[in-house]
This record gives structure tokens, sequence and C-alpha cells, in this order.
């Protein structure tokens, strides 16, 4: 675990002294939040619109999924309500008890299994959708930094993530704002 910790700490200072050695030599470097592309009002529209459709595309299995999920809550909250009412002594229909504890099992294996069907459905979708949009964004990132003569993106999301960043004047070197707005201004065949 020691070994593990030591050699992390070694990548991470590598890359900051990387960082910092390129900085040094006149190196322009800026950074952007990925993050930022996906807020509601002030992210890339192109990448908004995708999870738009997406959206409207899986309306109907989500509602599906959330009418068996409010239905199995009913059904637990009416057997917890049994058991209680066996515990402090009323007599109950077990029959009928055993029948709603099955019912609610098979609503939870159905359940689990239209998610896992749901989100693999989605996840294909996503892929066939955003995919070729950010690979479109990765390109414009790269023809922007040239644009205004930087030599280094960095990705804040991604460092943040993972513990790469110990400090940044963000206000001084972040071109975020700037390169939504250039890329929400590209018409839409230059964004291909």
């Amino acid at each position: 675990m020691n070994r593990v910790r030591l050699v992390l700490f070694g990548v991470i200072m590598l890359g900051v002294f990387a960082v910092s050695s390129f900085a040094q030599t006149g190196g322009k470097i800026a950074i952007i939040n990925t993050n930022d592309f996906y807020l509601k009002d002030k992210g890339i529209k192109r990448l908004q619109d995708q999870y738009a459709k997406l959206e409207i595309e899986f309306k109907t299995v989500n509602d599906e999924l959330e009418a068996l999920a409010n239905k199995a809550v009913k059904l637990e909250t009416e057997l917890k309500s049994m058991q209680e009412s066996r515990s402090k002594g009323v007599p109950i229909d077990e029959t009928s008890f055993a029948s709603k504890v099955a019912e609610l099992d098979k609503m939870k294996r159905e359940y689990q299994f239209k998610s896992d069907e749901a989100k693999a459905s989605f996840d294909r979708r996503e892929k066939e959708l955003v995919t070729p949009v950010m690979e479109d964004i990765a390109n414009k990132v790269e023809d922007y930094a040239k644009s205004k003569q930087i030599d280094m993106v960095l990705d804040l999301d991604k460092m943040a993530r993972v513990g790469m960043l110990l400090h940044l004047n963000r206000t001084a070197m972040d071109i975020t704002t700037a390169f939504i707005t250039y890329y929400n201004a590209l018409p839409a065949t230059a964004k291909k």
C-alpha cells in the first residue's frame, strides 16, 4: 500500500514538474473545464441537443421503470404494515402475505433486468450520439488553442478527479467560457 502511494505521489510530482518546466520555457498553458460543457444554459449546445435526444428516446423506458419502482415501494409498504400487525399479535392472511412477498421479489427481478437492459441500450445510444460531438470538440479545442498561440491545454475536470491539482489561479488561465462561446458560434457545417 505504501509503495502504491509512493509511486502515485512520484507520478503526480513528475506531472507537476513537467508542466512547471514547460511554463518556464515560455510555453503558453491554458485550462479548460470540460465539465462546464454540460451546463444547461452555459454549455455546448450541440452536446446538450444530443442529450436531449437521448432523454426523449428513453422517456418511455424511464417512465416504465419509475412506475414499476413506485409499485414495488407501495407493495413494500403494504408488507411492512402486515409485518407490524403480525408483530402486534394481529392475525394476517399468511397466504396473501407469502404471495405478496413473491410478487415483490418478482418485481425487483423484473426491475433489475429492465434497468440493466435500459442502461446498456442507453450507453450504446449515448456512444452513437455523443462520441462524434466529443471528437469534434477535441478537434476544435486544438484549433482554438492554435489560433490563440496556446501550447498546452489541460482538462481541469480530469485533473481534479485524479488529484493532480494542487493549486490553480483559474482566472489567469481558464479558456472554458471563451471556448464554449467560440464553439457555439461555429456554423453547423463547421462542427463535423
